[in-house]
């Protein structure tokens, strides 16, 4: 893909135009093989990726760095806590049915003595029942989720 960029400075009549390319990876390629991990409380594996791990539970600490966190559809898992020091994390779904209810998602949640903030982080096709925050973090995108906020929460709605 071809992107034309039009960019302003603080004088409005000096417009600079560069070319650039995008590429864009398929999660697939991206997070091949053991960088995908599919997560069923229950054990269910239908509907994950071919050569994906299979685990009961979902990641911590900085385990969640540089993986594709698939959760199964129709199951109740507790909180997702995507602490600073992760990056290149993408959390979604596997299987059909309802949307993966998880209790709630933190981002950023805990400060490292470094400024190793979590970075390039993908939140999607979840059902939080209770919030989406991010105290700090930096390229976060938040896609496709269903939240729910209880009484003094004060997460993303």
């Amino acid at each position: 893909m071809t992107l034309r960029l039009d960019g302003l400075d603080s004088d409005p009549s000096a417009i600079t135009t560069a070319n650039g390319t995008v590429t864009v990876t398929n999660a697939d390629t991206f997070y091949a093989a053991t960088k995908t991990i599919c997560v069923s409380p229950s054990n269910n594996f239908t509907g994950c990726p071919s050569g994906a791990a299979q685990q009961t539970a979902m990641p911590s600490g900085t385990g969640w760095s540089g993986k594709r966190v698939l959760l199964h559809t129709g199951e109740k898992f507790g909180d997702i806590s995507i602490q600073d020091g992760n990056s290149n994390v993408q959390v979604g779904s596997y299987g059909s049915g309802a949307k993966p209810i998880v209790a709630s998602v933190g981002i950023g949640s805990w400060r490292p003595a470094t400024a190793a903030f979590a970075t390039d982080i993908t939140v999607m096709d979840l059902n939080s029942s209770n919030q989406i925050a991010q105290s700090i973090g930096s390229r976060v995108l938040i896609l496709r989720n269903d939240v729910h906020l209880t009484q003094g929460s004060s997460g993303i709605p």
